[in-house]
């Protein structure tokens, strides 16, 4: 199976999170540049999973390979939580006048978030996408 496409994906995404973190070193001043990185990167997201759920996972659940069914049941099952994270973080800070007027508060849930992010894709790098590529 083809996951160039992901991984450069997942490369777009690090390099907005990292545009994004620093535009937090002034939340305030830049909070309208935030939120449209914020809706930029969460199109990118809904893409990126869409095609992750329309192609890889069902190849990999359907698999006769054991490891991959149970990796790729796992995985999918634990995005679910990541995403509903993500969405209910752009609902609540979809204004630039709520960052600007918390910006500590963005700041933290941001990071915390984004801690997050870069550990799933770490682990899809280095387990779920090593082993779609095994077994295609």
């Amino acid at each position: 199976m083809k996951i160039t496409m992901y991984r450069k994906e997942h490369q777009d995404l690090v390099a907005m999170v990292g545009e994004i973190k620093g535009l937090m070193r002034n939340s305030s001043d830049n909070a309208e540049q935030i939120v449209k990185t914020l809706g930029s990167m969460t199109g990118k997201i809904k893409l990126h999973l869409a095609s992750e759920d329309q192609n890889m996972y069902p190849k990999l659940i359907s698999s006769t390979n054991t490891e991959a069914v149970k990796v790729a049941t796992d995985f999918q099952n634990e995005m679910g939580g990541i995403k509903d994270a993500w969405v209910d973080f752009v609902t609540r800070w979809k204004s630039s006048e709520k960052i600007k007027s918390d910006s500590n508060s963005f700041n933290n849930e941001a990071n915390g978030l984004f801690s997050a992010l870069a550990n799933r894709i770490e682990k899809e790098e280095s387990v779920l996408y090593k082993l779609a590529e095994e077994v295609a």
